[in-house]
């Protein structure tokens, strides 16, 4: 197994959220994580409810932030447990 992820709608959020999204450490910087991230925004979009996805990730983790804000996320401004909120606009 590469990884998993784990993404869908947030009852008690009342959103689209990417929940984890996680490459074991043997596979990481080979591009398996900016694919899934590809397919998850793809599938996520399919449903016509979905015109924002939500996310977090720890501030010090410089790869994540920058993978995201490639792909159109951007900071809310909003820190949740201690990681920053981050939404794209579909």
């Amino acid at each position: 197994m590469v990884g998993f992820t784990m993404y869908g709608y947030s009852e008690e959020d009342n959103c689209f959220e990417l929940c984890r999204i996680m490459i074991d450490y043997k596979f990481q910087r080979q591009g398996f994580g900016r694919k899934a991230l590809s397919l998850i925004i793809k599938e996520m979009s399919k449903n016509k409810e979905c015109s924002e996805i939500y996310l977090s990730f720890d501030p010090e983790n410089h790869s994540a932030k920058k993978l995201y804000e490639e792909f159109g996320f951007e900071n809310t401004g909003i820190i949740v447990d201690d990681e920053v909120l981050y939404c794209l606009k579909i």
